[in-house]
């Protein structure tokens, strides 16, 4: 179709990823939603590459929910988006009151020029008080081919 290639992919609530504290991580959503031209690596890689005969402008949009197992602890979560390695966007979310929650969301769009072989990727990291509890990501990622 005229916006293809397009995709979403997730990693949820039961599937999701523990993270080290305050270390960028890249998210392994590995829960394919739609993907008709299998542009997302969901099995090694966790990334979307632009398919031969398909560059141009995209439409890229990411979200993160982080979470901590203890309670009130979190104080940063921190969401980036990045095309061939290199960070292209950045969303944080910070807790002025020292961690006074254990939950937050990010959510960022962008309209990215795309080369053949070029790829994309969505990475997290959260940071807490206390560095005691175990922390989690879950998420969502999703582009299409606008131009």
């Amino acid at each position: 179709g005229g916006n293809a290639p397009y995709f979403y992919v997730d990693k949820v609530y039961t599937a999701r990823q523990n993270v080290s504290e305050a270390t960028q991580t890249k998210i392994t959503m590995d829960n394919n939603q739609y993907d008709p031209d299998d542009v997302y690596d969901a099995v090694t890689n966790y990334r979307f590459t632009v398919p031969s005969g398909k560059a141009g402008q995209y439409f890229i949009s990411a979200g993160i929910e982080g979470n901590t197992s203890t309670a009130q602890d979190m104080r940063a979560l921190e969401m980036l988006i990045k095309k061939n390695g290199s960070t292209v966007n950045t969303g944080n979310w910070m807790c002025y009151s020292n961690g006074d929650s254990n939950g937050a969301t990010l959510c960022l769009s962008m309209v990215l020029d795309l080369s053949v072989s070029d790829y994309v990727e969505v990475w997290g990291s959260i940071d807490t008080v206390s560095n005691a509890g175990t922390n989690y990501l879950e998420a969502f990622f999703t582009g299409f081919k606008i131009g």
